[in-house]
């Protein structure tokens, strides 16, 4: 691409891959030799990328200024399935199978992929770091001094 720098590539999986640039989102497919199966051209600024296995997510400032951030969730195929507005100021975000998991050392935010809310609150202790478990509604809280189990009812 020559009117793109392209700062970021990554696999998904075996099979998919996807490219940042700075004004498009590429997805790939193919092990050996990947090729482009969908371009999403970008006009935003992109303030921050998470990935795994089946999701990619794009995080901006909302323009519209209703909230301060908007997420951009696409399958890895390309294809859009939610477009997240929320306020958190994050220090992570990750996926599990089902449900994004956005937090900073006080809150938290967990959404699933049609973009309804599963929670929304606060730690009771400053937490820095919060992990999966094999289960998607119990997560490790890892505090100073502290690892607490954490479940969604």
């Amino acid at each position: 691409y020559t009117d793109a720098v392209i700062p970021q590539i990554s696999f998904m999986n075996d099979e998919n891959s996807f490219a940042i640039a700075d004004n498009r989102l590429i997805f790939y497919k193919g092990d050996q030799i990947p090729t482009s199966n969908q371009e999403i051209l970008l006009s935003e600024e992109i303030r921050s990328v998470y990935f795994i296995e089946a999701y990619v997510g794009l995080v901006y400032i909302n323009a519209d200024g209703e909230t301060k951030y908007r997420m951009d969730v696409y399958t890895e195929q390309g294809k859009k399935i939610l477009s997240k507005k929320f306020d958190l100021e994050y220090t992570d975000i990750y996926f599990n199978k089902e449900c994004a998991v956005l937090y900073n050392d006080a809150q938290c935010l967990v959404f699933n992929m049609k973009g309804v809310e599963k929670f929304n609150g606060t730690f009771k202790h400053s937490v820095n770091a919060l992990l999966p478990t094999a289960s998607i509604n119990k997560y490790v809280a890892v505090s100073q001094g502290k690892i607490e189990m954490m479940e969604l009812k």
